[in-house]
Parts: structure tokens; sequence; C-alpha cells
């Protein structure tokens, strides 16, 4: 397997966030062709509302599964993934609370698919480390980041 179909799955799985807006396949950093390309890859509802998928690193290991008599290690790699995005601010509407919503919504949706239907040979870890604001473009967002750590079987023992 690779980490595509980890990635597809747990985009997925994001899109059935309540108030999630447009989430990405990957980091979307590229200068836009025009606004029009700008607003239809970020923006959702009237503000900016964009959610990004990203794998920073993977390392592979062999290990065995609760060290019980009989068990053959096996090789495995380790995915670290982030989820990073956010909801542009509008103070008077209170989206402080739409943001938590999402972010609550986000973490519930990864504990309710931890081994992503059974792609993963090990449930993921997972933490949101990062949840504040920052500037999208020229915009102030509720901004998060979360950290996800997903164990893919690989191979067999040696």
């Amino acid at each position: 397997m690779s980490y595509t179909p980890i990635r597809d799955k747990l985009v997925d799985v994001l899109k059935t966030v309540p108030g999630i807006g447009n989430v990405h396949y990957r980091p979307r950093s590229a200068p836009f062709a025009g606004w029009e390309e700008f607003i239809r890859r970020h923006i959702k509802r009237g503000r900016v509302n964009t959610w990004e998928v990203s794998r920073p690193s993977v390392r592979s290991d062999l290990i065995a599964v609760g060290n019980a008599q009989g068990n053959q290690p096996f090789y495995h790699y380790t995915h670290t993934i982030r989820i990073r995005g956010g909801i542009g601010v509008r103070d008077a509407e209170d989206t402080n609370t739409d943001f938590h919503d999402v972010v609550d919504g986000i973490l519930d949706a990864i504990r309710e698919n931890v081994q992503l239907g059974g792609l993963l040979v090990l449930p993921m870890l997972f933490e949101a480390p990062v949840i504040g604001h920052a500037m999208f473009k020229r915009v102030l967002i509720h901004h998060a980041e979360f950290a996800l750590t997903a164990v893919e079987r690989t191979g067999g023992g040696s």
C-alpha cells in the first residue's frame, strides 16, 4: 500500500464534519491564477474555510505486536500526517464558536475512524497542538493544526 489510500480515506472522513468547508489533499500555497480560483479553492459560504492534509514525514520500522509467542515481527510505515486550516474571523457572528465546533468535529471524526476502515494496523494517535489565530493571505482566521500518527503494515518479518 502507500500513503495515497490513507490520505484519501482521511479526506473522506474530514468531509463528513459539519461546517468543515473545503478539504484539500495537499497544501495549497502556490500563487493563484486569479481571484475566482482563490474563492473556488478556499471560500465556503462567503468566508475563508479551508483545510489541508499533508504528510511531512514517514519512517519504516520492524516491530512485533503484543510480544505473544508465535508472533512474527512485521515491517510497517509510520506516517506523520498534518491537518491544518481555519475559518475566517467574523467577531459579530461569533465565528469562534463555529470554529471550535469544527475542531471538535474533526477530533470526533478521527476518533470514530482511528483505523481508517482497516487501512491501518494500529489505531491512529492524534492531537491538536495548535489552536488559535493566524493570517491566511490577508485574512485573519481561526487556525488549528492536528498531528496524527498512522501505522500501516507493509510486509512480514524476516
